[in-house]
């Protein structure tokens, strides 16, 4: 989902050596959220058992609103925010607030999100876009229902997935 002209462009660089030291991050990941609603076969976060508790934290918004008052203070904006790292971040129930106190705080020129999908509806797709998110990227396992439970040991209704995937396209435009 893309809002408008896209902020910042792949592929187009900036060669540290001549804007060292940086003023601010070109990106950011901030993990809201390290639980994951999918026991995917192929991921880091399912197959160690290493730090588990840890890995599965949830951030709290207290925390996270620290975090962006300091990233809102550097000299210049942050490029991309990204609201994702190991879990599913529309797990986290502050998740809209989030987005929004980034939006808010003016403390990114994009942000983004990358979910896995199967909590999309109408109503979470009206909160997407309400929320300011720049960007949505859909993390898609397999083409089929059975691939969703063979690679993610999850029962995922693929035809309401795409459904909602197309809502929110629609409401994005």
């Amino acid at each position: 989902m893309i809002k408008g002209e896209r902020l910042e462009v792949r592929h187009e660089r900036t060669p540290l050596d001549t804007v060292c030291p940086l003023p601010a991050p070109f990106v950011l990941f901030i993990d809201p959220c390290g639980a994951c609603n999918f026991t995917c076969n192929f991921c880091p976060c399912n197959v160690s058992d290493y730090k588990i508790t840890e890995r599965h934290a949830v951030m709290e918004l207290k925390t996270f609103k620290k975090v962006i008052d300091d990233v809102a203070s550097f000299p210049e904006q942050v490029k991309v925010i990204y609201l994702f790292g190991f879990g599913e971040p529309l797990l986290h129930k502050d998740f809209f607030e989030m987005a929004s106190y980034v939006k808010e705080k003016n403390a990114c020129r994009e942000l983004r999100v990358v979910t896995n999908g199967s909590l999309l509806s109408p109503e979470v797709n009206k909160k997407i876009v309400d929320s300011g998110i720049d960007l949505v990227r859909i993390s898609v396992e397999a083409l089929d229902a059975k691939g969703y439970k063979d690679v993610c040991d999850f029962d995922l209704d693929y035809d309401a997935f795409l459904a909602n995937i197309k809502d929110l396209h629609e409401r994005a435009k």
